[in-house]
């Protein structure tokens, strides 16, 4: 199924990544972010230990 999408909505909507980029500087940071995950086993993502500390959260282990 198709809808018809104004073409003006359509670059919209193509570009709000961008705009949300543009608004909300912290979103772009954090989409850097993704894909950092949990270290199995008794290692830890150091990445994950910084976001912890500069956070003040107690956390020692991903």
């Amino acid at each position: 199924m198709s809808f018809f999408v104004p073409s003006g909505l359509q670059n919209f909507i193509n570009h709000s990544h961008t705009m949300l980029f543009l608004f909300t500087p912290w979103v772009k940071t954090a989409y850097g972010e993704l894909g950092q995950s949990e270290v199995a086993g008794a290692k830890a993502n150091p990445r994950i230990l910084n976001y912890f500390n500069v956070s003040k959260f107690w956390g020692t282990d991903d």
